[in-house]
């Protein structure tokens, strides 16, 4: 049985989308009627899980072999190159972005923070987080999933001193100067993915 995802339906997110074109923000249960939403939450699953799986696999290789710096190093030359094959395949637009930004070209535009600061709101209720999709107009979608922060990311994102040796966080200091994420918890809000993605028209 396939399980479909809660479909974000706040009012924060149909004044976020007031700018011109048609949006729709079904509940769930539409959503399983929608043939079209469901198609394109799925194909946001898909993407979001093979950037996910390709990363941890790397990044537990690099940690076994080359400790927290190359994994940090790993991530810091080949994640953008995994984000344009994963856009150039499926013909999407493929961010992870963040509150807590390491990367600074990561930067959330404006409905990205405000579903950032909406999933912080459910969180601190104890409330679950789901991933969602959102019909941005007739042919233009938008998949947005939570991001957390697990046990492996404490080795990068947790706290200096404690899961982050000093000497490793030289490392990723030297690598992102700007650098704001650090002192997660397990299971705190690392972030999202955002990836938009466009239906094919005949012309």
């Amino acid at each position: 049985m396939k399980t479909y995802s809660k479909i974000l339906t706040l009012i924060i997110l149909i004044s976020l989308f007031s700018c011109g074109e048609n949006q729709e923000i079904k509940d769930n249960n539409s959503a399983k009627s929608d043939n079209k939403l469901n198609k394109y939450l799925e194909q946001g699953q898909k993407i979001s899980d093979i950037y996910f799986n390709t990363i941890r696999t790397h990044l537990i290789e690099k940690m076994s072999s080359n400790e927290i710096s190359g994994a940090v190093e790993y991530c810091n030359e080949n994640a953008y190159k995994l984000t344009d094959s994963l856009n150039k395949e499926f013909n999407v637009y493929v961010k992870r972005t963040s509150l807590k930004l390491r990367n600074p070209n990561n930067a959330p535009n404006e409905r990205e923070t405000d579903i950032l600061n909406y999933y912080e709101q459910l969180l601190a209720k104890g409330e679950k987080l789901n991933d969602s999709i959102i019909r941005l107009s007739d042919t233009k979608y938008w998949y947005v999933k939570p991001i957390f922060a697990q046990g492996l990311c404490q080795n990068c994102h947790g706290n200096v001193g404690s899961t982050i040796s000093e000497k490793n966080y030289e490392v990723i200091k030297k690598l992102y100067p700007k650098d704001e994420a650090i002192n997660l918890k397990q299971g705190d809000l690392r972030g999202i993915w955002s990836i938009e993605m466009e239906e094919k028209t005949d012309k």
